[in-house]
């Protein structure tokens, strides 16, 4: 990380808030300044971004699943549980 910082010009704490998220809306010079220094489109760090925010939520919620004791075997009851809730949401719309 740090030698990233350096070579993009940027400080290491402002990369380490961008990673970690705490800093969401980097400016689109520090961007392409860090897909510069990495050889990648800007795109692809974007892509990345998002797809991390996802990949956290989905690891929160299988943490929860974990430390509640859901089994595997019992899977198929939340989902039948979960599309219940998007039927009742549907038919309470209308």
């Amino acid at each position: 990380m740090t030698e990233l910082a350096e070579r993009a010009g940027i400080s290491k704490s402002y990369l380490s808030n961008i990673e970690r998220d705490v800093n969401t809306n980097p400016s689109i010079q520090v961007l392409l300044k860090l897909a510069h220094v990495l050889q990648v489109d800007i795109a692809d760090i974007v892509k990345d971004r998002k797809e991390t925010t996802i990949d956290r939520e989905m690891e929160e919620l299988i943490r929860a699943f974990k430390q509640s004791g859901v089994k595997k075997e019992d899977i198929e009851d939340y989902r039948k549980l979960i599309d219940f809730i998007q039927w009742q949401k549907e038919h309470d719309g209308k």
